[in-house]
C-alpha cells in the first residue's frame, strides 16, 4: 500500500517479486471471488447449468452475485463492475430474473 501511494516501504520491488513468486495473495477479496468464479465455471462445465444446490458456499456466493448485480443495474454501490458481470455471464450464470 505504501509503495502504491508513493511512500517509503520496507518492501522492495525485489521482495515483492519474491512474495509473488511463491503465490502471495495481495488482495484476498479478489482472490476469493476468482476462486468462486472458477468453481462456478467447473460446475457449469460438469452440469450444463448453474443452478447449484449441493454446495452451500457456491449457492450463497451465486445468490450474492445476483443481489450485487441488482444493485449494479440500479446504479447503487455494488461489488460488481462491468468486467465481473461479463465474467459471471460467460461462466453461465443468469443474472437477470
Amino acid at each position: 500500500k505504501y509503495l502504491q501511494d508513493g511512500q517509503r516501504s520496507h518492501l522492495t520491488t525485489e521482495r515483492i517479486k519474491l512474495l509473488e513468486d511463491v503465490g502471495f495473495v495481495w488482495n484476498v477479496h479478489r482472490y476469493r471471488w476468482n476462486i468462486r468464479l472458477q468453481e462456478l465455471e467447473l460446475f457449469f462445465e460438469m452440469n450444463g447449468h448453474t443452478k447449484v444446490k449441493n454446495n452451500n458456499t457456491l449457492v450463497n456466493w451465486t445468490r450474492r452475485q445476483k443481489s450485487e448485480y441488482n444493485k449494479y443495474v440500479k446504479g447503487e454501490k455494488a461489488q460488481l463492475d462491468e468486467e465481473r458481470v461479463l465474467l459471471l455471464r460467460s461462466a453461465g450464470l443468469t443474472l437477470d430474473y
